[in-house]
């Protein structure tokens, strides 16, 4: 999550978009929350493509030593049915891949950007 945001700020930066800061902050929160709706949702295969997702997966099985299903956790751990289970190495796979995306896509924004006025970021 913090090089998703570290991203998505120095691509505001190098674009001189400084006053919607604001509301690109609020961007990781809703991708968080659509992470939070697994619980309740099935999102089926795009728990592989979505950034934030196969986190609360990976985290489960290494806790619990299950594995987890691709969503609804909440009927998965009352035991009302079977669900499809999530595929591990792909869900590590999917979570390093967009770590990988997101701190190549910083470093190279990174290179491009120049400073910045304060009284710009103020605003």
């Amino acid at each position: 999550m913090y090089w998703f945001s570290y991203m998505l700020v120095l691509m505001l930066i190098v674009t001189r978009r400084t006053r919607s800061l604001t509301i690109a902050s609020y961007a990781p929160l809703i991708l968080a929350f659509i992470a939070y709706s697994q619980l309740w949702v099935d999102l089926g295969n795009l728990v592989y493509m979505i950034p934030f997702c196969s986190i609360p997966a990976l985290i489960m099985h290494y806790a619990t030593g299950a594995i987890p299903p691709k969503g609804t956790y909440l009927r998965w751990l009352s035991m009302r049915s079977l669900l499809p289970p999530i595929d591990l190495r792909l869900a590590a796979v999917s979570m390093f891949s967009w770590i990988a995306i997101f701190i190549v896509i910083s470093l190279i924004l990174l290179r491009k950007s120049r400073g910045v006025p304060i009284e710009e970021i103020r605003r």
